[in-house]
C-alpha cells in the first residue's frame, strides 16, 4: 500500500515536471517565433513620409534623419532622428512616428522668417524667436522688414538664436503683432531707441511711432493715411508722419 502510494506521488510529480517543461518550451518557441517574425523583411522601412514642408527640401530632411531603406522599423531611435532633423536651422519642431509595418512619418513645423538684421558680413534672416534661419548678402528679393538699431556683439550662425537682446525682442514683438498687410508698409523698423521708434515705408517715408504701445492702432492709422496719399499721388510730398502722440497724427510736408 505504501509502495503504491509512493509510486503514484512520483508519477504526479513527473507529470507536473513534464507539463512545466513543456510549458517553458512552448513559451520559448513562441518568443523565438515572435522574434524572428519581427526581424523579418516585413518590418523593413520602405517609405519615409515627410509632412509640413513649404520651403525646406524633403530630401534634406530624409538625409538628416539618417533613415535608410531596409532598416528594421523597430530598431529606429525616434529621439535621435528628431535631434538630427532639428539641426536644420529652418526647422522649429519635429514629430517622428512609426506606421507599421514599413512606414515612418516625420511631421515638421518650419520656422517662418519675420525680419532682417544687418550684420558685419551681410544680413541675418530671423524668425519671431530671434533664431537665425540663414545669412544673405542681397535683400532686394526679400519682402521682409529690416530691423535696425539691434546690436549683436558676436557672430551668430544659422541655427543659433540671438538671446537677451531687449531691442531685438521688442522689434520682433511689434512686427509679429501686425497683420501681413501692415508689415508690408514697413521697409525698416529702427529700434535703437525704444522710446522713439521709427519706421520707414518702402517709398522712404519716415513714420515716428514713439513707444511700442498701441502699435496696432498706430499702424491701422498709418494704413489709412498712406492709402489716401498714394491714391492722391501726393505721397512724395510728405517728409514724415508722427504717430507718437494720441489723437490726430502730425504730418510734415517737404519744403
Amino acid at each position: 500500500m505504501t509502495r503504491t502510494r509512493s509510486r503514484n506521488i512520483k508519477r504526479i510529480r513527473y507529470r507536473k515536471g513534464s507539463v512545466f517543461l513543456r510549458s517553458i518550451l512552448f513559451v520559448l518557441l513562441v518568443l523565438a517565433a515572435i522574434y524572428f517574425f519581427l526581424q523579418s523583411s516585413l518590418f523593413d522601412v520602405r517609405k519615409v513620409v515627410v509632412k509640413g514642408l513649404s520651403t525646406v527640401d524633403r530630401q534634406q530632411i530624409i538625409q538628416l534623419s539618417g533613415i535608410q531603406p531596409g532598416l528594421n522599423i523597430l530598431r529606429l531611435d525616434v529621439n535621435r532622428i528628431k535631434t538630427k532633423v532639428l539641426t536644420h536651422p529652418m526647422i522649429k519642431s519635429v514629430k517622428v512616428s512609426r506606421r507599421f509595418p514599413d512606414r515612418v512619418v516625420i511631421e515638421i513645423t518650419e520656422r517662418n522668417p519675420l525680419a532682417l538684421i544687418p550684420s558685419a558680413t551681410g544680413f541675418m534672416v530671423v524668425d519671431e524667436e530671434g533664431s537665425v534661419l540663414k545669412k544673405v548678402q542681397e535683400i532686394s528679393n526679400l519682402s521682409l522688414p529690416l530691423l535696425t538699431g539691434v546690436v549683436v556683439n558676436r557672430e551668430i550662425f544659422p541655427g543659433e538664436a540671438i538671446r537677451h537682446n531687449k531691442n531685438l525682442e521688442e522689434g520682433l514683438r511689434l512686427l509679429q503683432s501686425l497683420t501681413p498687410e501692415q508689415r508690408q508698409l514697413i521697409a525698416e523698423l529702427d529700434v535703437a531707441n525704444l522710446e522713439r521708434l521709427k519706421a520707414y515705408t518702402p517709398a522712404g517715408l519716415e513714420v515716428r511711432l514713439g513707444t511700442g504701445e498701441n502699435i496696432v492702432e498706430k499702424m491701422a492709422l498709418l494704413e489709412t493715411i498712406h492709402y489716401q496719399w498714394v491714391e492722391q499721388g501726393k505721397i512724395d510730398q510728405l517728409e514724415y508722419i508722427d504717430l507718437s502722440y494720441y489723437g490726430s497724427p502730425v504730418v510734415k510736408y517737404r519744403q
